[in-house]
């Protein structure tokens, strides 16, 4: 696990009307070797999800509709 880096998120909500960019974001590098296993192909988009909470629900959404 040498090229992993540990970073420490501090828990609780973060509110839309109040945050800032770093409040949303978490960057990170990941080794180059790691990213050998991305599927970034044609319509990555479409695969990949994000996901969000409203209220108690979960919002998944491909990356593609963002």
């Amino acid at each position: 696990m040498g090229d992993v880096q540990v970073v420490d998120v501090p828990a609780g909500p973060v509110w839309s009307h109040a945050c800032r960019l770093d409040d949303l974001a978490l960057p990170y590098a990941l080794p180059k070797r790691a990213t050998k296993c991305l599927d970034l192909g044609p319509g990555w988009p479409r695969t990949w999800t994000v996901t969000w909470k409203v209220g108690k629900s979960d919002v998944i959404v491909p990356v593609n509709d963002l």
